[in-house]
């Protein structure tokens, strides 16, 4: 009854593509003993093998809550030019093998219960600085629900489910981009924050009620589903956590004498100007985020309504020498 019972884009900036994911098994290619393909779901493996006694932990580093599903190509599942077929639908993996599977929302079937993996840090996060966090989940082809709010909470102890079997706290890290209903493509999630200090755990999923979770409900063809409106069920992979703090702000000086202050900020700011300008402010993906011209002195912006991240703001004055600086938006 298991399933049918829920360039910080990261794009780093180019520096930092040589710092050290601070996630173990990030991709979840590792796994101990034989490649385990049991569980509920045709292709799916449990994180824990209950064939064997004791009962033997399977995937590296990853434990959960509830019972997310692992899929794996060397596992029994079909996989025809690298795509993995399973009862919830195909998809290949973002990287190398493998990949997880959890629900987001059950729907119908047991209201507010959801599913979540986590981990422990090989360190704990250290206080006042900066942290980029970047993921990809794509929605199986028989949901019959996707939502909005999937994210990452980092914690100093591991959390616990309320009594409605979910983990109601507010993550660090969540989707900012609309409700994810792509079946197809792997969607990435992703942002920065700056830690207080002894996080040491990492858990993703959905830490909303279905209420505040955006829930879409979507037709489906697959019977495995069709029966349970609301059912979001979604893959995985390639998780990244990045410390930012000697990759990024260390740059933040390198501004050719343009003043933003401050930085980092809320995504309100100030911005010195000696002569009249043309502002562009860009994100990480190279996105327009606003683009006007500004007078001589000191300028108020605000980007508040984007996510929080890495901005970078341009200014080319009226002979046409430009300067770029870059700005961390943390609310």
């Amino acid at each position: 009854m298991k399933k049918i019972l829920c360039l910080f884009a990261i794009v780093f900036c180019s520096n930092s593509s040589n710092a050290q994911n601070l996630i173990q098994n990030s991709s979840f290619e590792y796994y101990a003993g034989t490649c385990y393909c049991g569980g509920a779901m045709m292709g799916a493996g449990a994180f824990d093998d209950n064939t064997v006694i004791p009962s033997q932990h399977k995937i590296d580093n990853w434990y959960t809550f509830i019972t997310p599903d692992y899929f794996n190509a060397l596992c029994a599942v079909t996989v025809t030019n690298g795509v993995m077929y399973n009862e919830m639908g195909n998809i290949s993996p973002k990287t190398g093998t493998a990949f997880v599977g959890f629900i987001g929302s059950c729907g119908s079937i047991l209201g507010e219960v959801k599913e979540y993996i986590y981990q422990q840090l090989a360190t704990p996060l250290i206080g006042g600085k900066l942290y980029c966090m970047s993921f990809y989940v794509s929605l199986a082809d028989a949901s019959t629900g996707a939502i909005e709010k999937v994210g990452a909470y980092f914690s100093n102890s591991v959390p616990s489910l309320n009594t409605s079997l979910y983990i109601n706290v507010i993550p660090q890290i969540e989707n900012q981009n609309g409700i994810i209903s792509d079946t197809t493509n792997w969607v990435q999630v992703q942002g920065c924050f700056i830690a207080n200090g002894g996080e040491q755990y990492l858990n993703i999923g959905n830490f909303n009620s279905m209420s505040n979770s955006n829930l879409l409900i979507l037709p489906t063809n697959y019977t495995i589903a069709s029966d349970y409106p609301g059912y979001a069920y979604y893959y995985i992979d390639d998780i990244t956590l990045i410390d930012q703090t000697t990759v990024g702000l260390t740059e933040l000086a390198k501004d050719n004498g343009l003043e933003v202050y401050p930085n980092p900020n809320n995504g309100s700011f100030t911005i010195d100007l000696k002569t009249k300008s043309q502002i562009i402010i860009t994100n990480t993906l190279g996105e327009t985020i606003l683009n006007q011209s500004l007078e001589i002195g000191k300028q108020n912006l605000s980007i508040q309504s984007k996510a929080d991240g890495i901005y970078f703001v341009k200014v080319t004055d009226d002979k046409g020498f430009s300067s770029t600086k870059k700005i961390v938006v943390q609310k």
